[in-house]
């Protein structure tokens, strides 16, 4: 019984250098830009080998960290992964987000426009790195400001026990 090998479903770049190289690359790349933090960009692992499973080797895959890369300071503090989608060092499109289906989806048709535009049918659009940029919300909103009244002292109650009542109490917020 032999051992499979577990290759990266995708490139690891980590610095401006490797990030140039990545540029220079004729093949549609799609790159996943997250922050190290991020939570749902780290989970998007297991998705990425599945879908380059589906996808094959037409299309080729990068993850790279935006606190390590100085051209991808744009995309730093976000809380969600964007896909680049570049082609000879150009963004040709752009999603944003954790779904899986519209990631595959996409994948596939700039695929069948990537060989449209070897062929020479069309001629390749690109993005320019402002343009790709999504506002997020934050994600929890600031409490509303309290009245001077019950900044100063406010009565709450609480529940005890069925055999006790509610008990008011105060607080200070000071």
């Amino acid at each position: 019984m032999t051992k499979r090998l577990k290759l990266p479903a995708q490139d690891e770049i980590i610095n401006d250098y490797q990030w140039e190289k990545l540029l220079e690359t004729k093949a549609l790349i799609v790159v996943e830009v997250h922050a190290g933090w991020c939570g749902p960009c780290t989970s998007m692992k297991p998705t990425i080998r599945r879908i380059k499973q589906q996808v094959g080797d037409d299309a080729n895959f990068a993850v790279a960290n935006s606190d390590d890369i100085s051209h991808l300071a744009p995309f730093r503090d976000k809380s969600e992964p964007t896909w680049l989608f570049l082609s000879e060092g150009e963004i040709v499109n752009v999603m944003h987000g954790c779904k899986s289906k519209e990631l595959v989806d996409l994948i596939s048709a700039e695929l069948k426009k990537e060989i449209l535009i070897q062929r020479g049918e069309i001629e390749r659009e690109s993005l320019e790195l402002g343009d790709v940029q999504k506002d997020e919300s934050p994600l929890v909103k600031p409490p509303p400001a309290l009245p001077e009244k019950a900044a100063e002292k406010e009565v709450l109650a609480l529940p005890f026990d069925e055999e006790l009542r509610y008990r008011p109490f105060s607080v200070s917020y000071e």
